[in-house]
Parts: structure tokens; C-alpha cells; sequence
């Protein structure tokens, strides 16, 4: 198994048969590094402190540790100097031989050894005929990649030798984390996301990293499909179905039901008796009045029999007063039987446990509708109905009947609000197109009026686009 940088960089010794462990110098100069590191809170304050460690355990005179800002290493950290800007060339020459090594992706020495590999090292040269020094810079690596560099300066007469370079290497494997811990940790969220995307993209750049760019590849399908594929935009409402035409049939008479045949939801024909009032009385008034037509009939006989012209005249008008009285109340007896106008269902009036109560004349008694003609209407919310117009189509689906989709067009948009359930609503009518068995009145359901066709982008985000603008009205005006 391939060791993880931390286990690298440390050599376990085996336990003495005493009991007691020995730490390798190596070690121990990786921790002391780590710990010097952790106890600053600052990015500068734990570079300098880890550069003097470096300093002491590798004999050097400066130790300097740069970060990189875009692609230009910037000098963060400085062993043995308090103020850089008094050392302004030489801080030049050290990012810019930082930036020679972090462009070789490599470690560089100077002066170079005969068995060292072919590098560019001009800056490295112009340092160190500067400052007459042996020179050491590595990249300093965290996640894959280098986050600055580290340039180990220190006398001529002591060149840098393989192991050392190697105990840096192995070093600077555990430093580079922990300090980029601590930069980013003073970086603001905007150049954090900035490093993320510059990491993803290389990621998507680069060998390997299939996931990352199938997801990519899915995301980009996903924004074509939203942006390109055209669907139908449509206004949902709930619907219900009502009769075209609605004839309340009320009571002809003050009066008590007598008897009732039919209940809500009935199928009847043009004719049928629905219910009788009780006509005792209108019976017997009529009883009373033909008795009073038959004397006034006997009167009127025998005042023409006495030529008696005045009793003639008299009861002829008694006679006829009789006669209108009876055919009122004739008619009266004949509507005591109410009887459906036409065919239909009843859709309201529920009388049969209503039998023997008193109805006044008017009241209102059972409402039928035809069974074979009907509309829709449909509750539209009113950031919607602005979008409807006479003559649009659309779909109904009701839930008695989830498996079928009845063709439907807008006829009349009522423009006064209602609420219903907390929202505020306003009514739609619409009719339905053809005949379809069945349909009842009172059939609720849901409706959806085509607007036509646009990027499903579109009709997904703009209603959320809408509520955005009125909220950001409502608080900034």
C-alpha cells in the first residue's frame, strides 16, 4: 500500500527491548515544524516561525517561504529579517527564483552537481552571485499541487547534499497542508471559490478524473434540455362541472310535502312527478266553491224565469266570480304535483325527511339540471388569469374520472375575485367540446389551459423569476 505523505515523512525506530521509544532526528524535525506552525494563528506569523525552525535545523541564514498570488510568487515569510521592504531586490530575486522552480515542477540546487538533472537555474545563479550563498528551493505541495515555494539559503562552503534535499522533500510534504490551512483560513469566500473553480477545471483538464467530468457532461445536458427543448406551457386550476342550465323548481303554494320520489343525483325524464304537496285544503275550498257556483247557477235559472233583470244581472256576475275562483284553484291543484321541465339530474334537494313540513310559496324545493349539457368552471389564481383569453383550449381531468382527458375551451373570464381556501381565485368558464358519458354536475377536478410552447427553462423559472420581482419590489420599492 502506498504511504500517505505524513507516513512518509516519518521513520518509526523499533521499540527497545526496555520499554522506552527513540524518535529519529528526522522526526522530531518534522513535528517540530508542524507544532511551530499550528500554534500561530496567522498565516505570516506561523510561515516565519516554521522558517526558523527550518533555519536552525539545516544551518541556513535565511529561510524564506513564498505563496503564490495568480502565477507570481509572493514573499510571505522571512528567517532572521524583521523588515522586507529594506530588502526589496533581493525579495525580487527570491520570488523569482521560487517561480523558476515552481515552472519545473522540481526541486532545484545551486551551485548544481554533477549528477543533478538538466535545469534552468538562471535565477537561482543571479541569488546566489548576490549573496554568495549555496541555494535549495522546493515547491511546497498540498492536494495535488504546489501552493508556493521554499528557498533554504545559507554559506557557500556548505552546497546542499542529496539527503538533505530528500529530508526537505519529505518535509515539506507535511508543512505544505498545515499551511494551507492557515491561508486559507485568512482567505476571503470569493478567492476560495476562485481556487475551487481553478481546481475543478483542472481536473476536468487533465488525465483521470472521470466522475468529475461525466458530471460535467451530464450538467451540460441538463442546461441544453432546459434551454432548448421546447414544452407546453400551460395554467392549472381546479375545475368542477355544472350544468348548463339550472332550473330551481320551488313551491307553487303554501302548503306541506305530502310525498317525495326522488333524490339528489336521480336521473328523471321530462314529466315525471317529483313530489306532491298535500291539497286537502285546496280540495276543499274547491268543494266549497263548486257548491256556491251550483247556487249561484240555481239563482241566475230562476231570476230568468221571473224576468227579473237586476237578480238576473247580479247572479250571472256571482256566477262568474265562482267560476274564476274554481279554475284557480283547479290550477292550484294541478301544481301540487311538481313535474321536471325537462330531462335531467337532480343536483340539489335532499327532501325525505322533510315529508309533512310546512313550505311557503317561492321557497326553494329541488334544483335540476340537463344531463347532457354542461360547462367547466375554473378556479384560476390571479397571477395567472391575466395569461387566459376567450377561444384557448386545454384539458379536463376530474377525479371520477383519472383516465380520461376531456377537451375543453375557454368561453368567459369572469373578471371578479372570489377566495376560496385562503387564495385569492377568479372564476373561468369554459365548455366542453363533444359529448362524453358519464358526467355529472358537481364533478371536480383539474384543468389546464395551453399558453403554448416555450423552453422548459422558461416555464419552470418564470414564476419563480415573478415572485422574485415582487418581493424585491415589496421591500425596495
Amino acid at each position: 500500500m502506498k504511504p500517505t505523505p505524513t507516513q512518509a515523512n516519518l521513520t518509526v525506530v523499533p521499540r527497545p527491548s526496555g520499554g522506552t521509544t527513540q524518535a529519529s532526528p528526522e522526526r522530531i524535525r518534522v513535528l517540530d515544524c508542524v507544532n511551530t506552525a499550528l500554534a500561530q494563528e496567522k498565516l505570516s506569523l506561523a510561515a516565519t516561525a516554521v522558517a526558523g525552525e527550518l533555519a536552525r535545523a539545516f544551518a541556513c541564514e535565511h529561510v524564506v517561504i513564498g505563496f503564490l498570488r495568480g502565477q507570481v510568487s509572493r514573499v510571505t515569510a522571512w528567517s532572521g529579517t524583521a523588515d522586507l521592504r529594506q530588502e526589496f531586490q533581493l525579495v525580487r530575486r527570491v520570488s523569482a527564483a521560487m517561480d523558476e522552480a515552481l515552472d519545473q515542477h522540481s526541486t532545484l540546487r545551486y551551485p548544481p552537481q554533477a549528477d543533478d538533472p538538466p535545469r534552468i537555474t538562471l535565477m537561482h545563479a543571479e541569488l546566489a552571485a548576490d549573496t554568495a550563498s549555496a541555494l535549495c528551493t522546493l515547491p511546497l505541495p498540498a492536494r495535488g499541487r504546489a501552493i508556493g515555494a521554499l528557498t533554504l539559503i545559507r554559506r557557500a562552503d556548505k552546497p546542499w547534499q542529496v539527503d538533505e534535499i530528500l529530508a526537505l522533500e519529505k518535509l515539506v510534504t507535511t508543512i505544505g497542508p498545515v499551511l494551507e490551512l492557515k491561508l486559507l483560513s485568512q482567505e476571503s469566500a470569493w478567492v476560495r471559490l476562485r481556487h475551487d473553480i481553478r481546481d475543478f477545471t483542472s481536473r476536468l483538464t487533465s488525465a483521470g478524473h472521470v466522475r468529475s467530468k461525466f458530471v460535467v457532461l451530464g450538467l451540460a445536458l441538463l442546461i441544453a434540455a432546459l434551454t432548448l427543448v421546447p414544452v407546453t406551457e400551460n395554467v392549472t386550476a381546479n375545475a368542477r362541472t355544472e350544468g348548463q342550465i339550472q332550473r330551481s323548481l320551488s313551491a307553487p303554494a303554501d302548503s306541506f310535502l305530502q310525498e317525495v320520489f326522488v333524490h339528489p343525483g336521480d336521473t328523471v325524464k321530462q314529466g315525471q312527478v317529483l313530489l306532491r304537496l298535500a291539497d286537502e285544503e285546496l280540495l276543499a275550498q274547491q268543494r266549497r266553491l263548486e257548491a256556491e257556483l251550483a247556487q249561484a247557477q240555481s239563482e241566475m235559472a230562476e231570476a230568468f224565469a221571473r224576468q227579473d233583470r237586476s237578480r238576473m244581472v247580479a247572479a250571472q256576475a256571482k256566477t262568474a266570480e265562482t267560476g274564476a275562483a274554481l279554475s284557480l284553484v283547479a290550477q292550484q291543484l294541478a301544481r301540487t304535483s311538481v313535474l321536471a321541465p325537462f330531462d335531467g339530474v337532480i343536483i340539489k334537494g335532499d327532501l325525505q325527511q322533510l315529508v309533512g313540513a310546512p313550505v311557503k310559496r317561492g321557497d326553494p324545493l329541488l334544483t335540476l339540471a340537463p344531463n347532457t349539457a354542461y360547462r367547466v368552471v375554473l378556479q384560476v389564481e390571479d397571477r395567472d388569469v391575466a395569461e387566459l383569453r376567450p377561444g384557448m383550449q386545454g384539458a379536463l381531468t376530474l377525479s371520477a374520472m383519472p383516465g380520461e382527458s376531456l377537451p375543453i375551451l375557454v368561453e368567459r373570464v369572469t373578471p371578479v375575485a372570489q377566495v376560496e381556501d385562503g387564495r385569492n381565485v377568479f372564476e373561468v368558464r369554459a365548455r366542453l367540446l363533444g359529448a362524453h358519458a358519464g358526467l355529472r354536475p358537481g364533478l371536480e377536478g383539474v384543468a389546464k389551459i395551453g399558453l403554448g410552447r416555450a423552453p422548459l427553462a422558461q416555464v419552470a423559472g418564470g414564476r419563480l423569476a415573478d415572485w422574485l420581482r415582487f418581493q424585491s419590489w415589496k421591500l425596495l420599492g
